[in-house]
Parts: structure tokens; sequence; C-alpha cells
């Protein structure tokens, strides 16, 4: 009995070390376990998440994915700016960034293991949308982009919403370009909403997804956003939420709008069209 409490004792003790070993050597330089005080009220603030076991690649101190997100940024640029109705000027995501230019990337370790993640399937998502909001990243005056540094299960390279959509670094990264930037940029237009269920182009079952060719339509390499100008930009569907007037996306509207209380808080104001709230409960994911 006594051999067995001890045993018991000794366990306990060599997974208290070793686990605050692990997090005391995720300690390193350039990087930030806390959002950075912000330059702009509305941005995206960037995650970089780790399971309680999970290797450490530093994809956050070595510029992996401020590089990967600067990129995104200036595709969104490029491909708004080439859309007919932008008469040639482009936007871009309000990223959230220090006052030096660099991208404010918070570093997070999951409090349980890739296994533990892994047998939750798809209610992994969940515990990682939950954690990161126990965390104090539940700013709804923001949005959240996650990369992982493990595998989805099952195995995707992205999961789409808002305030939250995650990147999952294995798969994404191992695209390669330009796919890799394209399917990323998908991401973060997923991340305010888009594409929206009352729009004409929008598919009538998926949710965040177009029917025709277009860079938010699933498996579709397009490089057009909202060709139509019907769907999710600079459209004139009445009652219809604009990607090109989130407040999150600069040059800012005049007379912006704010994803997370339209699809989570369900305070449409303006937008009367019967289908806004249409796929509002699987868009949203915020935690309760």
């Amino acid at each position: 009995m006594l051999n067995y409490v001890m045993n018991k004792i000794l366990i306990i003790f060599l997974t208290f070390f070793f686990t605050n070993l692990t997090f005391a050597s995720d300690d390193k330089p350039g990087r930030f376990f806390e959002d950075q005080p912000d330059v702009e009220e509305y941005n995206t603030h960037t995650i970089y998440l780790l399971t309680k076991d999970g290797k450490d690649k530093e994809w956050d101190v070595n510029g992996k994915i401020e590089k990967l997100t600067f990129k995104v940024n200036k595709m969104f640029e490029k491909l708004t700016a080439k859309n007919k109705k932008s008469n040639g000027k482009g936007q871009t995501f309000k990223l959230d960034l220090t006052k030096e230019g660099k991208l404010d990337l918070t570093f997070l370790r999951l409090d349980i293991t890739q296994k533990e993640l892994a047998d939750m399937k798809w209610e992994g998502q969940r515990k990682i949308y939950s954690y990161i909001a126990e965390k104090g990243f539940n700013n709804p005056k923001k949005t959240y982009i996650v990369f992982t540094n493990f595998k989805a299960t099952p195995d995707n390279s992205s999961a789409h919403g808002l305030p939250n959509s995650i990147i999952y670094g294995p798969a994404m990264f191992g695209y390669g370009e330009p796919t890799t930037t394209m399917i990323s940029l998908k991401t973060y237009m997923q991340a305010q909403g888009a594409a929206y269920a009352c729009g004409k182009g929008a598919h009538k079952k998926k949710d965040l997804h177009t029917k025709g060719s277009d860079i938010l339509k699933s498996n579709d390499s397009s490089k057009k956003i909202d060709s139509k100008n019907n769907t999710y930009y600079r459209h004139n569907i009445e009652g219809c939420p604009d990607l090109a007037n989130s407040i999150f996306v600069t040059p800012t509207s005049s007379d912006p709008w704010i994803p997370y209380e339209v699809f989570c808080e369900k305070n449409v104001g303006r937008f009367t069209h019967k289908d806004v709230l249409k796929f509002a409960d699987r868009v949203c994911n915020a935690a309760s």
C-alpha cells in the first residue's frame, strides 16, 4: 500500500515538474503571452496556439506567421482593388499591430494534450474557442485568427467563423504558395461573416460560402472577390451586410457595421433582409 501511494505521489510530482518545465521553456525573446496595447480600436488579433505537449516551432517569433499574415493582407488589397466597383482602390484588414508596426501575436498553450484534443473530434474546436476566451481573448471589438502547430481532427486546414477562426498550421503551410495565402485569405474574410446568406450568390446550405466561382466557394482556386457584386462585396442588396463596410477593414466606411453585433448578439439594426441571420448560430462561435 505504501509503495502504491509513493508511486502515485511520484507520478503527480513528475507531471507537475515537466509541465512547469515546458511552460518555462516557452519564454522566448520577442514572445508575448498577453495582448499588447492597441493602435486600432477595432482589429484582428493573431494567436499562436500549442497543445499542452506540443513542440514549439516558434512560428510567432521566427516570423513565419507574421510573414503569411502580411501576405494575406496584401493579397486582399490587390484583389479588392480589382473589383469593378472599387475604382482601383483596394482595402486591407485592420491587423492588430504594435506601435512599431509589428504583428501583435500572442502565444498560448492549451491545458490538454494533442491526444486529448484529438479524442474530442469536432468538439475540440469548441474547446479551443472556450480556452482562448478564458484567457481573456473575447473582446467584441476584435476578431481572432488562431494559428495552431497541430493538425485538426477530423483533418482540415481551417475552421471559420467569428469572432474566432482557426488556421491549422501543418495543413495550411503544407499547401505551398500561392494556395497557402489564398486559403488563409478566405479564412480572414469568413472571420467577417462573409459570404452573407442574404447575398444572391451565397450557398444555400453551406454557411460562409458562395455557390459560384469565387474565393469563397468551397474547393475553388478562384482569385475573384464577388465579381458580380451581388453577394458580399460592394453589392446593393437592401438590408444585407457588406464586407466593404465592415469596421474591421480600411479605408473604413462612413457607415460601418460590426459583425459580432449582427451575428453573435443578433442586433441586426438596419440589416433587415429575411436571410441575414440564416446561418448565425453556425457562424458565431463565441464561447458562452
